[in-house]
């Protein structure tokens, strides 16, 4: 009893510093992705439609291509399916999407008070949403945001931006807003947004702002890359929950806390950094080689 609990104390302490890492390493990171400090200290549209906010994030990436060519793919987010992410994050399969034709068509742009669902599986099954607020084509697009389960109030606003960087350049903007500054803080929905929900928000943006310059640069997008995110994400779940089983139960301790901690670290880091699939790729088999090694102790 008193080995087993010292295993669990062991992980307990893994898992605790890797919570560290996150919140003072990854998150001032994810926070601020992309953008430059003159960017994420700039007022941009939409900001005083929240403006006490508890929380602001500013990320921003530079796309190969005229103003006018970027705004009809950032017109169409939202429609038919277009968040231009990661589709086993989006849970949307973008096989018929035909980007190309879809941007040049120049669909009609926004309007203010239609509602961008943030599931293309919405409204059919209840989901978050936003209502646009400004529509300024060739500028920008900013939204409320709104919680399903409470639609009554808005959550926060959220702006897109875009202005010309150069003749052949555009740089693309995001402000998020949210919360209050004098609101008190919920505990339970605070740790879950801390560690599920703003990774995955992070993680969904960056991929959106990542597809959408490949769209609007006219790069082709892979879709098995897209397929072996899943499959990646899923193997280094699985090592990690191997890993922590073998650590509680087996008796050589220090190859499986080794493979336990080794699993934690690219379970934080791969899915944030998004190295490169055969990077991924070989981060993942190394970490069910160490598995293979933890059960061939002796």
């Amino acid at each position: 009893m008193i080995r087993l609990l010292g295993r669990v104390l062991a992980l307990l302490a893994a898992v605790g510093a890797l919570a560290l890492v996150y919140v003072h390493g990854f998150r001032p990171w994810m926070h601020h992705w992309g953008a430059t400090y003159t960017e994420v200290q700039k007022y941009v549209v939409g900001d005083n439609q929240w403006p006490d906010a508890a929380q602001r994030e500013t990320r921003a990436i530079t796309i190969h291509a005229p103003v006018d060519k970027v705004w009809p793919w950032l017109a169409l987010l939202g429609q038919e399916g277009a968040y231009y992410s990661a589709d086993w994050i989006d849970g949307v399969d973008e096989a018929d999407e035909r980007p190309t034709e879809r941007g040049r068509a120049g669909l009609p742009t926004r309007a203010v008070g239609e509602t961008l669902w943030t599931s293309p599986f919405a409204p059919i099954h209840p989901a978050d949403y936003a209502i646009f607020t400004i529509v300024r084509p060739g500028e920008a697009l900013v939204v409320a945001t709104y919680d399903k389960e409470a639609p009554e109030r808005p959550t926060g606003s959220l702006a897109f931006t875009i202005e010309a960087n150069g003749a052949t350049e555009t740089r693309l903007l995001v402000r998020g807003r949210s919360g209050h500054r004098d609101e008190p803080p919920s505990p339970n929905r605070s740790l879950f947004s801390l560690f599920l929900g703003e990774p995955k928000h992070f993680a969904m943006e960056r991929n959106m702002l990542i597809g959408l310059k490949q769209r609007a640069e006219g790069t082709e997008v892979a879709p098995l890359g897209k397929a072996l995110e899943g499959m990646i994400w899923i193997l280094i779940c699985g090592t990690l929950l191997v890993s922590a089983v073998l650590t509680l139960i087996r008796r050589p301790f220090v190859r499986s806390y080794t493979t336990f901690v080794a699993a934690g670290s690219a379970f934080v880091a791969v899915p944030l950094l998004t190295p490169s699939v055969p990077v991924s790729l070989a981060v993942a088999f190394t970490l069910v080689l160490c598995v293979i090694w933890s059960l061939a102790a002796k």
